[in-house]
């Protein structure tokens, strides 16, 4: 029962960490996007 323990203890912890990666590249993901998106945005408006 205590290895159970340990081995449920480990695989929430993995679960967390994966949760935690998942959602930090999805955040540099969307600031990426959002950050070209103002960049060509102020190219186009530099043009005019």
């Amino acid at each position: 029962m205590k290895g159970l323990g340990w081995l449920l203890a480990f695989f929430i912890a993995l679960i967390a960490v994966g949760a935690f990666t998942l959602g930090f590249s999805v955040v540099s993901i969307l600031l990426a996007v959002t950050g070209l998106a103002a960049l060509a945005f102020w190219a186009l408006f530099r043009r005019w």
